[in-house]
């Protein structure tokens, strides 16, 4: 018996090791895009026994990466996928099984990784970066990007089992300059909209 579940309440110290790596450099990613839960746990569990211990995979969108002449001068979203092992099982991770898709179900190009999978045995972690490119002809502003499905693969003993995350986008916090202005980005705009006050 396969049992799935999702849990973004509970492994309380996994979490707060998840959140560490989780945080990329601020001056790369575009801060208008952030998600939640950050990071969604989903858990496997194998065999009949409920309380035998499951596979655990904390996953992440760490955010929207601004274009660089390195890559291109295209814009791309970056996932993240720590796959804890607790189980007594070994799986394995094929990169190629990962997709992504917006909130009106656009499917993002595939993930620039390529190459084999990734096993992971018991009592071992795993962390894995995705990178999804926006279209050569796209960007952010393009796409529906209040919602974010992240989707993958594990095999085991010959088996795929397919998950999914998804993820909600929150607004960012406000911000001010030489106490003069509040300002909040607008969604889908590359321009920020400042309210001015006078004092």
């Amino acid at each position: 018996m396969i049992v799935i579940k999702e849990n973004t309440r509970r492994f309380a110290t996994v979490l707060l090791i998840a959140c560490l790596w989780l945080v990329g450099g601020c001056s790369a990613y575009d801060s208008r895009y952030a998600y939640q839960p950050r990071p969604n746990v989903t858990a496997i569990q194998f065999g009949d026994d409920p309380d035998s211990p499951p596979l655990r995979m904390l996953s992440s969108i760490i955010g929207v990466r601004r274009p660089t002449k390195e890559a291109n001068n295209r814009s791309f979203v970056e996932a993240a996928i720590l796959f804890d092992n607790t189980s007594k099982q070994t799986i394995a991770f094929d990169p190629a099984t990962a997709a992504l898709f917006t909130g009106n179900a656009q499917r993002f190009p595939d993930p620039d990784q390529t190459g084999q999978s990734i096993r992971v045995e018991p009592e071992q972690t795993a962390r894995v970066t995705l990178i999804f490119p926006f279209p050569e002809t796209e960007h952010p502003k393009a796409f529906e990007l209040n919602g974010l499905n992240l989707r993958w693969a594990v095999e085991h003993e010959g088996r795929s089992y397919y998950l999914s995350a998804t993820f909600d986008r929150i607004a960012p916090p406000a911000y001010r300059h030489d106490n003069y202005y509040v300002g909040y980005p607008r969604p889908y705009d590359y321009y920020f909209y400042h309210r001015h006050f006078r004092h």
